[in-house]
Protein backbone atom coordinates (compact mmCIF):
# COMPACT_ATOMS: atom_id res chain seq x y z
CA UNK A 1 0.00 0.00 0.00
CA UNK A 2 1.38 3.49 -0.93
CA UNK A 3 1.88 6.22 1.85
CA UNK A 4 -0.91 8.33 -0.34
CA UNK A 5 -3.35 5.26 -0.36
CA UNK A 6 -2.49 5.14 3.60
CA UNK A 7 -3.19 8.62 4.51
CA UNK A 8 -6.75 8.63 2.44
CA UNK A 9 -7.75 5.45 3.96
CA UNK A 10 -6.87 6.61 7.49
CA UNK A 11 -9.01 9.70 6.67
CA UNK A 12 -12.40 7.51 5.85
CA UNK A 13 -11.82 5.26 8.71
CA UNK A 14 -11.60 8.27 10.95
CA UNK A 15 -15.04 9.75 9.17
CA UNK A 16 -16.38 6.05 9.23
CA UNK A 17 -16.06 5.28 12.96
CA UNK A 18 -18.42 6.10 15.33
CA UNK A 19 -16.12 5.54 18.41
CA UNK A 20 -13.67 8.38 16.36
CA UNK A 21 -16.64 10.30 15.23
CA UNK A 22 -16.62 11.28 19.08
CA UNK A 23 -13.49 12.43 19.24
CA UNK A 24 -13.43 14.98 15.51
CA UNK A 25 -13.26 18.55 16.55
CA UNK A 26 -13.92 19.72 12.86
CA UNK A 27 -13.74 19.38 9.03
CA UNK A 28 -14.38 20.53 5.31
CA UNK A 29 -15.25 19.35 2.05
CA UNK A 30 -15.25 21.97 -0.73
CA UNK A 31 -14.52 22.32 -5.11
CA UNK A 32 -12.85 25.31 -6.26
CA UNK A 33 -12.08 25.95 -10.48
CA UNK A 34 -9.51 28.12 -11.84
CA UNK A 35 -9.50 29.36 -15.22
CA UNK A 36 -7.18 32.11 -16.78
CA UNK A 37 -8.70 35.91 -16.73
CA UNK A 38 -7.55 35.43 -21.05
CA UNK A 39 -10.79 32.50 -20.67
CA UNK A 40 -9.19 30.34 -23.33
CA UNK A 41 -10.26 26.50 -23.16
CA UNK A 42 -8.07 25.31 -20.28
CA UNK A 43 -10.01 25.14 -16.83
CA UNK A 44 -8.81 23.77 -13.63
CA UNK A 45 -10.77 22.36 -11.05
CA UNK A 46 -9.52 21.29 -7.59
CA UNK A 47 -11.74 18.42 -4.92
CA UNK A 48 -10.81 18.44 -1.50
CA UNK A 49 -11.76 17.10 2.35
CA UNK A 50 -10.40 17.01 6.00
CA UNK A 51 -11.12 16.21 8.86
CA UNK A 52 -9.42 16.66 12.60
CA UNK A 53 -9.37 14.90 15.61
CA UNK A 54 -9.35 15.94 18.84
CA UNK A 55 -6.60 13.66 21.17
CA UNK A 56 -7.18 16.21 24.19
CA UNK A 57 -7.02 19.75 25.00
CA UNK A 58 -3.42 20.78 23.67
CA UNK A 59 -2.57 17.62 21.03
CA UNK A 60 -5.33 16.80 17.74
CA UNK A 61 -4.41 15.35 14.46
CA UNK A 62 -6.04 16.53 10.77
CA UNK A 63 -5.74 14.79 7.25
CA UNK A 64 -6.61 16.08 4.15
CA UNK A 65 -6.83 15.18 0.40
CA UNK A 66 -7.00 16.79 -2.39
CA UNK A 67 -7.81 16.25 -6.14
CA UNK A 68 -6.71 18.12 -9.02
CA UNK A 69 -7.56 18.43 -12.41
CA UNK A 70 -4.67 20.19 -14.82
CA UNK A 71 -6.17 21.06 -18.32
CA UNK A 72 -3.59 23.23 -19.39
CA UNK A 73 -1.10 19.47 -19.09
CA UNK A 74 -4.29 17.23 -19.50
CA UNK A 75 -3.46 15.60 -16.12
CA UNK A 76 -4.78 14.69 -12.93
CA UNK A 77 -3.05 14.92 -9.15
CA UNK A 78 -3.73 14.22 -5.99
CA UNK A 79 -2.35 14.95 -2.91
CA UNK A 80 -2.99 13.76 1.04
CA UNK A 81 -1.26 15.03 3.76
CA UNK A 82 -1.45 14.21 7.87
CA UNK A 83 -0.82 16.92 10.10
CA UNK A 84 0.18 17.22 13.78
CA UNK A 85 -1.20 19.69 16.25
CA UNK A 86 -0.07 21.71 18.94
CA UNK A 87 -2.76 24.20 20.27
CA UNK A 88 -0.63 26.61 22.32
CA UNK A 89 -3.68 28.64 23.58
CA UNK A 90 -7.43 29.19 22.60
CA UNK A 91 -6.06 31.48 19.57
CA UNK A 92 -2.84 30.04 18.43
CA UNK A 93 -1.21 26.67 17.43
CA UNK A 94 1.71 25.15 15.90
CA UNK A 95 2.17 21.91 13.90
CA UNK A 96 3.88 19.46 11.98
CA UNK A 97 3.29 17.93 8.29
CA UNK A 98 3.87 14.99 6.13
CA UNK A 99 1.95 14.28 2.89
CA UNK A 100 2.72 12.63 -0.63
CA UNK A 101 1.73 14.42 -4.06
CA UNK A 102 1.33 12.35 -7.05
CA UNK A 103 1.01 13.69 -10.77
CA UNK A 104 -0.54 11.24 -13.01
CA UNK A 105 2.22 9.81 -15.31
CA UNK A 106 4.82 10.87 -12.41
CA UNK A 107 6.22 9.59 -9.49
CA UNK A 108 5.16 10.11 -5.86
CA UNK A 109 6.45 13.39 -3.99
CA UNK A 110 7.06 13.18 -0.33
CA UNK A 111 6.93 16.59 1.26
CA UNK A 112 6.95 17.50 4.80
CA UNK A 113 7.54 20.81 7.46
CA UNK A 114 6.25 22.64 10.21
CA UNK A 115 3.13 25.36 9.98
CA UNK A 116 2.05 27.63 12.69
CA UNK A 117 -1.30 29.91 13.23
CA UNK A 118 -3.07 31.90 14.90
CA UNK A 119 -5.98 34.22 15.41
CA UNK A 120 -6.43 37.97 16.47
CA UNK A 121 -8.28 41.07 15.58
CA UNK A 122 -11.60 39.13 13.73
CA UNK A 123 -8.61 37.50 11.47
CA UNK A 124 -6.79 34.37 10.94
CA UNK A 125 -3.67 33.97 9.48
CA UNK A 126 -1.22 30.59 9.13
CA UNK A 127 1.94 29.98 7.63
CA UNK A 128 4.25 27.02 6.66
CA UNK A 129 7.72 25.58 5.54
CA UNK A 130 8.52 22.67 3.98
CA UNK A 131 10.55 20.45 1.87
CA UNK A 132 10.04 18.35 -0.92
CA UNK A 133 11.75 14.82 -0.89
CA UNK A 134 12.47 15.31 -5.14
CA UNK A 135 15.35 15.29 -7.30
CA UNK A 136 15.55 18.92 -7.16
CA UNK A 137 15.12 19.15 -3.06
CA UNK A 138 12.39 21.31 -3.67
CA UNK A 139 11.37 23.97 -0.86
CA UNK A 140 7.37 25.06 -0.14
CA UNK A 141 6.58 27.68 1.59
CA UNK A 142 3.49 29.86 1.73
CA UNK A 143 0.72 31.73 3.87
CA UNK A 144 -3.36 32.13 3.91
CA UNK A 145 -5.45 34.68 5.98
CA UNK A 146 -8.81 35.81 5.77
CA UNK A 147 -10.61 38.94 8.06
CA UNK A 148 -13.87 38.85 9.11
CA UNK A 149 -16.04 42.08 8.18
CA UNK A 150 -19.35 40.88 9.58
CA UNK A 151 -20.76 37.08 10.53
CA UNK A 152 -21.25 36.48 6.65
CA UNK A 153 -18.83 38.47 4.59
CA UNK A 154 -14.77 37.96 4.71
CA UNK A 155 -11.51 38.94 2.60
CA UNK A 156 -9.23 36.03 2.12
CA UNK A 157 -5.64 36.25 0.42
CA UNK A 158 -2.57 33.86 0.40
CA UNK A 159 0.23 32.74 -1.41
CA UNK A 160 2.03 29.62 -1.92
CA UNK A 161 6.02 29.37 -3.53
CA UNK A 162 8.23 26.60 -4.52
CA UNK A 163 11.87 26.69 -4.96
CA UNK A 164 13.93 24.16 -7.18
CA UNK A 165 17.18 26.10 -7.19
CA UNK A 166 18.35 25.84 -10.82
CA UNK A 167 15.51 23.65 -11.70
CA UNK A 168 13.36 26.94 -11.52
CA UNK A 169 10.44 27.99 -9.06
CA UNK A 170 7.11 28.77 -9.06
CA UNK A 171 4.39 31.15 -7.13
CA UNK A 172 0.98 31.89 -6.87
CA UNK A 173 -0.31 34.80 -5.07
CA UNK A 174 -4.20 35.60 -4.78
CA UNK A 175 -7.03 37.65 -2.95
CA UNK A 176 -10.87 37.42 -2.75
CA UNK A 177 -13.85 37.59 -0.70
CA UNK A 178 -16.32 34.92 0.81
CA UNK A 179 -19.63 34.80 1.76
CA UNK A 180 -21.18 32.06 4.17
CA UNK A 181 -25.07 31.34 4.07
CA UNK A 182 -26.11 30.83 8.33
CA UNK A 183 -25.80 27.05 8.74
CA UNK A 184 -25.02 26.52 5.24
CA UNK A 185 -21.83 26.38 2.69
CA UNK A 186 -19.34 29.01 2.19
CA UNK A 187 -18.90 30.85 -1.61
CA UNK A 188 -16.30 32.43 -2.47
CA UNK A 189 -14.60 33.90 -5.52
CA UNK A 190 -10.54 35.11 -6.28
CA UNK A 191 -8.40 36.86 -8.71
CA UNK A 192 -4.47 35.94 -8.75
CA UNK A 193 -1.15 35.78 -10.61
CA UNK A 194 0.87 32.58 -10.90
CA UNK A 195 4.75 33.16 -11.83
CA UNK A 196 6.57 29.45 -13.41
CA UNK A 197 10.05 30.20 -14.39
CA UNK A 198 11.38 26.38 -15.50
CA UNK A 199 14.71 27.57 -14.66
CA UNK A 200 15.68 28.85 -18.72
CA UNK A 201 11.65 31.27 -18.89
CA UNK A 202 9.78 33.28 -16.91
CA UNK A 203 5.87 33.02 -17.59
CA UNK A 204 3.23 34.38 -15.34
CA UNK A 205 -0.37 34.21 -15.66
CA UNK A 206 -3.57 35.85 -14.23
CA UNK A 207 -6.83 33.92 -13.13
CA UNK A 208 -9.85 33.94 -11.78
CA UNK A 209 -11.29 31.45 -9.67
CA UNK A 210 -14.76 30.29 -7.39
CA UNK A 211 -15.33 28.22 -4.96
CA UNK A 212 -18.11 26.57 -2.45
CA UNK A 213 -16.74 24.62 1.09
CA UNK A 214 -18.82 23.41 3.75
CA UNK A 215 -17.26 23.61 7.23
CA UNK A 216 -18.30 21.21 10.48
CA UNK A 217 -17.35 21.27 13.66
CA UNK A 218 -14.72 24.43 14.43
CA UNK A 219 -15.62 27.09 12.45
CA UNK A 220 -13.02 27.19 10.13
CA UNK A 221 -12.97 22.99 9.65
CA UNK A 222 -9.67 22.36 10.75
CA UNK A 223 -6.81 24.02 12.36
CA UNK A 224 -4.55 24.16 9.01
CA UNK A 225 -5.20 24.08 5.16
CA UNK A 226 -3.73 21.93 2.33
CA UNK A 227 -0.35 21.81 2.11
CA UNK A 228 0.84 20.77 -1.68
CA UNK A 229 3.75 21.47 -4.21
CA UNK A 230 0.57 22.10 -6.28
CA UNK A 231 -0.83 25.17 -4.59
CA UNK A 232 2.14 26.84 -5.95
CA UNK A 233 1.89 25.70 -9.63
CA UNK A 234 -0.87 27.13 -12.10
CA UNK A 235 -4.22 24.57 -11.29
CA UNK A 236 -5.91 25.22 -14.73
Amino acid sequence: MSKQTFITAAVLAVIGSDAMAQGVTGGSIGVEVTQPTDFDEFVGTNYFGAIEYGINRQFAVSADVSSYRFDSLDQDATSATLHGVYHLSDTASLGGFYGQDKLEDGDSINIFGVEGGTEFMGGQVEGYIGMADNDAETMIFGVDGNYAFSESISFKGGAAFSDSGDEGSASTISIGAEYTITGGPSLYAEVGNVSVDDGGTDESETFVGVGARINFGAARGTTFGQRSIFEALPKF
